[in-house]
């Protein structure tokens, strides 16, 4: 039955010049993986540039989380005492161990959320004492206020 169907639904019946046969073109096998490279293509250095870059990048993190903990030893002092403050050195060999133990256990913090952290420190270091003094100031005027006599009122 199906040969009856092929044979009625050629070009001849439909009215239609016949075609010729076209072979399929072969097309590519499409974009290379990640990491691939096309044939032919000239090799790049792309794999130094990057080991490279995250190095300097490392570094530079590395320097940003030393002053990070050295601003919250400095905030911290501001509240608990003098004693707790910590110097720029004694923050980058901190911050140098704390990265070198992150490396070894394969720890790593997202990206928004180490900025974000970032952030949220940099208003602590800023305004954390400004807050302070502030609070000190209102306890004082507070303080004075209250040591001064009040007019007796009378109704």
């Amino acid at each position: 039955m199906t040969e009856a169907i092929d044979t009625l639904a050629t070009e001849e019946t439909a009215g239609l010049p016949p075609q010729e046969t076209i072979a399929p073109v072969k097309r590519g096998r499409g974009r290379p993986p990640k990491g691939e490279s096309t044939p032919g293509a000239a090799p790049s250095n792309r794999k130094a540039t990057t080991t490279a870059k995250k190095e300097k990048e490392a570094e530079q993190s590395a320097e940003d989380f030393a002053a990070q903990i050295m601003g919250f030893h400095l905030v911290a002092a501001k509240f608990i005492g003098p004693e707790i403050a910590i110097s720029e050195k004694e923050s980058f060999a901190l911050a140098k161990s704390i990265k070198e133990l992150s490396a070894q256990y394969d720890l790593s913090i997202n990206p928004k959320a180490a900025a974000s952290l970032q952030l949220l420190a940099t208003v602590a270091i800023i305004y954390g004492p400004r807050v302070v003094m502030i609070k000190t100031r209102i306890a004082k005027e507070k303080a004075v206020k209250d040591e001064q006599p009040q007019p007796d009122t009378i109704n």
